[in-house]
């Protein structure tokens, strides 16, 4: 019983000093909300996984460099009936048996999915950015119950460039994007996130989210592009992927306030080398990232694209694909 009573004492005490000590200003503790209000949920709350293919084409591609060598422009986008939780999209270039044709026969630049029903977060003139991806093929990943949330009403598009890499033509091209969604019977099963389309350009009616890498810095050389965003909103950073162009090495996310890396994408190459750049190859995949970190309101979060600078690159890109869930909106 001594020993007991001995015990409450000790822990009581350890108490009052503790408080003392933060009354005083010499010791802080931290609680970030979303370890105490937001714990990972692994388990998914909804339906049965549901995984549908859906494409845009046929495209008949001439070869590289000749009148008709690409395809781009907009369009809109097929998608999954009534209301679904979107947790995945894969991405691939095939052709019509679904056959994947590779990288040193077609490139797709870029397709960026818009969801025309929500103004983006970010650039409000334009519709939400929700998900896309290049020649990296990174797919948009969501655990447990986060998932993108569509309504039966809304409406997809996309803005896309798909062109040949060989001297021979290329029919029967395909874009494809396989979804993995969940039907949804009750919307509080889910934490819906809010995508934000990170850009070091800015909203990409300014400049199509193009720029320059100088070139001419010498082996190892690195050119640095970079965007500070404000968040408006606390949320849960559950997922970043990026897509920078070949001569790129990574994109990165840093929480300013902490000096925190909350997401180093790193590029990876084919071997064989590219005409622009020779000592990195064909760009192959970049590296995503599963998180579960806190975004504050008013504090800044800086997005970088890092390319190699020994030699130019014309048209770059740096974004960053971030999924933001904000537990009060």
């Amino acid at each position: 019983m001594l020993r007991r009573r001995l015990g409450l004492r000790l822990r009581l005490l350890a108490t009052v000093t503790a408080l003392a000590l933060i009354a005083s200003g010499c010791f802080t503790i931290t609680l970030p909300f979303y370890r105490v209000n937001t714990p990972v949920d692994s388990t998914a709350k909804g339906a049965p996984t549901i995984t549908e293919t859906f494409r845009i084409g046929p495209y008949d591609l001439a070869p590289m460099g000749q009148p008709g060598f690409d395809e781009l422009g907009t369009r809109t986008m097929p998608r999954p009936s009534g209301h679904v939780a979107i947790k995945r999209i894969d991405w691939a270039v095939v052709d019509g048996n679904g056959t994947a044709i590779g990288l040193d026969k077609v490139h797709l630049h870029h397709i960026v999915m818009v969801d025309e029903s929500r103004p983006d977060p970010l650039c409000p003139t334009v519709g939400t950015r929700f998900a896309g991806t290049g020649a990296e093929r990174t797919p948009q990943v969501l655990f447990g119950n986060y998932a993108y949330v569509a309504r039966p009403a809304d409406v997809w598009w996309s803005t896309f460039h798909v062109h040949t890499t060989s001297p021979a033509a290329v029919s029967d091209v395909y874009v494809q994007y396989k979804i993995q969604y969940e039907q949804v019977s009750d919307p509080a099963d889910y934490r819906h996130v809010t995508p934000y389309f990170l850009d070091v350009t800015g909203c990409w009616e300014n400049s199509a989210s193009e720029y320059d890498v100088p070139g001419g810095g010498g082996p190892g050389s690195t050119h640095v592009a970079t965007a500070t965003y404000t968040a408006a909103q606390d949320g849960v950073l559950v997922y970043a992927g990026a897509h920078i162009h070949a001569g790129g090495k990574q994109a990165t996310l840093t929480r300013d306030a902490t000096g925190e890396d909350y997401c180093t994408a790193n590029a990876s190459y084919a071997p064989g080398g590219h005409p622009s750049h020779p000592n990195l190859g064909q760009l192959q995949t970049i590296s995503w990232c599963k998180l579960h970190v806190e975004v504050k309101a008013g504090e800044q979060y800086t997005m970088q694209s890092h390319y190699d600078n020994e030699y130019p690159v014309a048209k770059a890109m740096g974004i960053m694909l971030a999924y933001v869930w904000h537990p009060d909106s």
